[in-house]
């Protein structure tokens, strides 16, 4: 049996995929891991470009080569379109081999 008869109707089914679709769209996930390196330390500041065009949540830690906590009072937003930026704070200073990681929802 074909998949339109046994859903009803083709329109309703064209209707229900694009709704999926655009669910799974406005729902994505991306992460990756980034090593700060002396371009980062010297501008006081790094951008993630995540791949996504809007951002509704994210998470990032930051830690030392040596896998301490190094993120204390880093200043860290969703400065542009899919970026996050993470960048010096009062005590926090971007250095170089601090790793970055960090998880991103938004659309594409």
């Amino acid at each position: 049996m074909p998949i339109d008869t046994a859903l009803g109707n083709r329109s309703s089914y064209v209707q229900a995929l694009n709704e999926v679709q655009d669910h799974a769209r406005e729902n994505v996930q991306t992460g990756g891991q980034y090593v700060m390196v002396a371009g980062d330390d010297t501008a006081g500041l790094t951008d993630i470009v995540t791949g996504l065009s809007t951002i509704t949540a994210y998470v990032v830690t930051i830690t030392t080569s040596a896998g301490v906590d190094a993120k204390s009072d880093a200043v860290i937003t969703d400065a542009t379109a899919g970026t996050i930026r993470i960048a010096d704070g009062s005590t926090y200073a971007c250095t170089a081999t601090h790793i970055v990681n960090w998880i991103a929802i938004g659309t594409v």
